[in-house]
């Protein structure tokens, strides 16, 4: 309701001045604000746009305002640890007497393996305190998985951090691993149950059972593909695992995109930082 009539308040003001006198000669002895009243509704489109793209969000259920804002956050205090980086390291250059060399200053403010793990911490973190609303006893397992050309490679970090992954890397070098289908596909893929998913029959299951104590456990399970555009390569999948199933629901995909995305074009990000350094041996 407000945001139309922001845009529109100014132009309705400068439009009275063809009616009122005093407007009139105040928009005269005023030019520079005849041209601003003109130029305002253009200036607030894309926040229009914003503005009714978060609104669909939250009004279709995808994302409650609440959860928008604990990602707002997330994001902002990872992004405010490169921050605190980039000032440390001018504030260095500014009391040093001898010009430091360009790959030191580069190695200062560039830590892709820290910020990546803070991003893998953040997503943890988001549906640690989401699960609040769905089932407070749910555990919440994440993971990054750098990935070979088919398979996993590694756990590159995990979330909470005391504890390791529950397979290891060996045992989830399997087609029908939800590793190695995220990464063929380049999508996300979302399993409700996970007990339900291991028994379907070979060539259309995206889960498997690891070991024969996790045979009767129930779960459901996201995994994300980090992908390069320019590329099309997926060196990463990250891994949210729920203790209960149907924690994780197909029919809220578009929920999981948009705030799964945010994460992943910043890991993308720090991968390409990471492969500069080591290809430019800085």
């Amino acid at each position: 309701m407000w945001v139309p009539l922001i845009i529109a308040a100014p132009p309705a003001v400068y439009g009275a001045s063809e009616h009122f006198e005093n407007v009139k000669t105040f928009f005269v002895a005023h030019p520079n604000l005849k041209l601003l009243c003109v130029l305002w509704p253009l200036s607030l489109i894309p926040f229009s746009f914003l503005y009714t793209f978060i609104k669909s969000k939250v009004e279709c259920g995808s994302i409650s305002l609440k959860e928008l804002n604990f990602l707002f956050n997330i994001i902002d205090h990872v992004v405010g640890k490169k921050s605190e980086r980039f000032a440390d390291a001018l504030e260095e250059i500014q009391n040093k007497r001898n010009k430091p060399q360009a790959n030191e200053i580069f190695n200062k403010i560039t830590q892709p393996k820290i910020q990546i793990d803070e991003l893998v911490s953040g997503i943890w973190q988001f549906f640690e305190g989401s699960k609040e609303t769905i089932d407070k006893d749910t555990k919440i397992r994440v993971a990054l998985a750098e990935m070979g050309i088919i398979h996993i490679e590694q756990f590159l970090c995990f979330y909470p951090s005391n504890e390791g992954p529950r397979s290891s890397e060996q045992s989830l070098k399997n087609d029908e691993s939800c590793f190695s289908k995220a990464k063929k596909r380049r999508k996300m893929i979302i399993v409700n149950d996970i007990r339900a998913e291991a028994k379907k029959e070979k060539g259309k299951k995206c889960f498997i059972v690891t070991s024969a104590e996790f045979e009767n456990e129930d779960g459901s399970l996201i995994c994300y593909p980090v992908v390069i555009r320019k590329t099309k390569e997926v060196p990463y999948v990250i891994s949210i695992c729920a203790s209960k199933k149907n924690f994780f629901k197909k029919n809220e995909k578009e929920r999981y995109e948009l705030i799964l995305s945010r994460f992943s074009q910043r890991i993308a990000l720090e991968y390409c930082l990471k492969t500069i350094k080591n290809k430019a041996k800085l």
